[in-house]
C-alpha cells in the first residue's frame, strides 16, 4: 500500500495538498524540523519520537537520547528508514523538496508550512490529531489566542512600527513578507519595511532609505553579536532606528519557531515594538 493511500481513520491534508489517512495516531515519528520537535514534546507526544535532526535541540534533556538523522537540509534518508517510522514530519522551508520526495516514495511524510497565525494554530491542531494529543493541542491554541489578543490590545494603542528583521550580514538579508516572522511581528503591531516575499538580500542604499524605526538582530540563523550592532550603527547612522537607539538582539527561536514558542514570540514581539526593551539586548 502506498504510504499516502487513504484508509479508514484519521485524515489530514498537508501543505503540499497530499491527503494522509492513518488508522491510528502515529506511534513512531521522525521530526525533521526543530520547532516541530519542541512542539511535540509540549503536546505530550515526546515519547512517540524515535528520531530527530542534529538541529533539534529543545527540550535538551529529552532530545539528547533520541537517534539523530543528520541536518534539516542534509538528512540521512537510510537512517530515517532504518528507524521504521510510521510518520515523518517535514517543512517546505526547513527541508529540501528532493529529500521529501525521496522519503515519500516509501514512507509517510507529512509536510508543513505555516506562515500566518491562523495557519500556525491549524498546524498545532494537525500535530495534535496526528499524534493523538488533541487536548494538548487545544491548550496550546488557546495560549496562542490569548497572546494574540494581548498583542492586538497593545497594537491599537499605537501606530504600526516600521521594523527591519535581519537574518544575515555581508551582505545583509531580511525576512520579508509572506513568512511566519513577518506575520508574528505584524500581529504585534509592526509594519515590515522589507515588503517583498520571503527572504532576500538588501542593498546598503535601500537600508539607508527604508526608514525603519526598529531593527531586530535575531540569535539565528546568524547569532548577531553586540559588535555587529555597533557595525550596523556606524554604517547606517541616518537610519531612524539607529538615531533612536532601537537596535535589538532577540531570540530567533522565539520569533521564528512556530508552535510551542508562538505565545512567547508574540509577547517578545510586543515588547520589542513597544520599546520596552533596552537597546542592544
Amino acid at each position: 500500500m502506498s504510504p499516502n493511500q487513504p484508509i479508514s481513520g484519521l485524515r489530514r491534508r498537508d501543505a503540499l495538498g497530499v491527503l494522509h489517512a492513518l488508522e491510528a495516531p502515529a506511534g513512531r515519528i521522525v521530526s525533521l524540523v526543530p520547532s516541530i520537535t519542541e512542539t511535540l514534546h509540549h503536546l505530550g507526544a515526546g515519547a512517540q519520537l524515535v528520531g530527530v535532526t542534529d538541529w533539534c535541540v529543545h527540550p535538551a534533556d529529552q532530545v539528547a537520547a533520541l537517534a539523530k538523522v543528520g541536518g534539516t537540509k542534509s538528512p540521512d534518508l537510510e537512517a530515517i528508514r532504518a528507524l521504521n517510522p510510521d510518520l515523518v514530519l517535514a517543512n517546505i522551508e526547513e527541508n529540501r523538496r528532493e529529500d521529501i520526495e525521496r522519503l515519500a516514495a516509501d514512507t509517510r511524510v507529512f509536510v508543513t508550512f505555516p506562515r500566518t497565525l491562523p495557519e500556525t494554530m491549524a498546524h498545532v491542531r494537525d500535530l495534535g490529531a496526528l499524534t493523538g494529543r488533541n487536548a494538548g493541542a487545544e491548550r496550546l491554541v488557546r495560549a496562542i489566542e490569548d497572546a494574540l489578543g494581548a498583542a492586538h490590545r497593545h497594537r491599537v494603542e499605537r501606530a504600526p512600527v516600521p521594523f527591519l528583521y535581519l537574518i544575515w550580514r555581508k551582505p545583509y538579508w531580511a525576512a520579508g513578507g509572506e513568512c511566519y516572522i513577518d506575520a508574528l511581528l505584524t500581529a504585534a503591531g509592526g509594519r515590515n519595511v522589507a515588503e517583498s516575499p520571503r527572504y532576500y538580500e538588501l542593498e546598503d542604499g535601500w537600508i539607508r532609505a527604508c526608514a525603519a524605526q526598529l531593527v531586530i538582530f535575531p540569535s539565528e540563523p546568524l547569532p548577531f553579536s553586540a559588535a555587529h550592532l555597533d557595525e550596523f550603527a556606524r554604517t547606517f547612522p541616518e537610519l531612524p532606528a539607529v538615531q533612536k537607539g532601537r537596535l535589538h538582539r532577540a531570540s530567533g527561536e522565539d520569533l521564528s519557531w512556530f508552535g510551542a514558542r508562538t505565545p512567547a514570540g508574540l509577547r517578545l514581539a510586543a515588547e520589542l515594538l513597544g520599546g520596552a526593551l533596552p537597546t542592544g539586548l
